[in-house]
This record gives structure tokens, sequence and C-alpha cells, in this order.
């Protein structure tokens, strides 16, 4: 039987991901860490919406660079970019609830209606490839799936059931209930809240 790690400070992040809304959480998940640096943070993913690639995947490098203690449940939905939030927690500390399911599909460029120039346009198709080889590559290394396995769930929009990504590698385990041991100081991390933070900050 797997247990949930000990942890103590609890948070949110939901709705659409944004670089700022994500500075907001980082500089929550500091003043906790500043408290204390030994008791695991535990962050509940819900997003829908999914949104900034390089915000998520900046997320998922902090996370990892500073080696934050972090437990990551994903619940409701975990869409898109969310996903690199979700899987910043090590392998063993990635949970999602039985209702949540995770949505992966290729990377896609909405261009808002502006005109770009044949260069330009070349430039966007970089990025994109850039950033979405990033973005398997963490799929690969926190799975265990080779890149074309990745490819070929992306290809087509997928959903996966918790049970799904539990056997994928995605999450460790399922829970049904978030153990009270692991109930702390609830620190939410709504959108406007965080933005509003991170704009103070700045």
């Amino acid at each position: 039987m797997r247990h949930f790690p000990q942890a103590r400070r609890t948070g949110h992040m939901s709705g659409e991901v944004k670089e700022q809304h994500l500075q907001g959480v980082k500089n929550r998940i500091t003043d906790q860490l500043a408290i204390s640096k030994k008791a695991m943070l535990l962050l509940n993913v819900n997003s829908e919406f999914g949104g900034s690639v390089p915000g998520a995947i900046g997320f998922y490098d902090w996370v990892r660079s500073n080696k934050i203690p972090l437990v990551t449940v994903a619940e409701g939905e975990v869409a898109s970019s969310a996903l690199y939030i979700f899987l910043a927690a090590q392998s063993a500390c990635r949970f999602i609830t039985e209702n949540c399911q995770i949505f992966l599909h290729r990377h896609e460029w909405s261009g808002g209606g502006a005109s770009l120039t044949i260069a330009e346009l070349r430039a966007e198709v970089e990025s994109m490839e850039f950033q979405e080889n990033r973005g398997i590559r963490i799929i690969c290394d926190n799975t265990g799936l080779t890149r074309n396995k990745v490819l070929r769930i992306m290809n087509r929009p997928t959903y996966l059931s918790p049970e799904k990504a539990v056997q994928l590698g995605f999450a460790s385990d399922l829970r049904r209930n978030i153990p009270s041991a692991m109930m702390g100081k609830v620190v939410e991390y709504r959108p406007r809240v965080v933005a509003a933070q991170a704009r103070r900050r700045s």
C-alpha cells in the first residue's frame, strides 16, 4: 500500500495557466519554504484551459532546479500545459483524484488574427517545435514512456482516466480523499489573487 508523504502545507493552482499567475504561486511557495524547508508542500492542480507552455515548463524547471519538496494532486481536469505543473513533483509524489482526467494534445498556435511574414511564421513554427519537444521530453522523463508512445497519444487529442494516468506513469496513485495528515494551512491560488500578488511584488 502506498502512502502520501507528510505534507503540511496546501495550495491550489486552478484556472488558466498564465505566467503572472504562476509567479504568484512561486511567491507563495517561497514564502512557505521560508517558514520551514522540511515539510512537503501540497499543490492541487485543476485547469481545464491549459495556457502558457513556456510558463508551465518554467515552473517545472523552477521546482526541479530548486529541489522544492512538492506533492501534486490532479483534481477536476489537468489539461494541456497544466500537465507540466502537475509533473513538477517527483514520480512518487504525484496523485490523481478518482474523478479527474488528464488532457493531452499536440501544441497549437493561435495568431489572434495577426498577419505574419514568411520569416515570422517560420520563427513561430520553430518556437512551437522547440516547446513541444521540451514538453515531450518532460513527459518521457517522468513516465518512462518512449517519445513515439507519447506522440501516438498526443497526435489524437486524448483524455486519460485516473486509472490510465496511473498505468502510464503520469500519476503514482489514486486517492478518493486527501488524507487529513496532508491538510494544513490552505493557501488559495486563485488567478485574480495571485495576479494581484505578482503585481505588488514587481
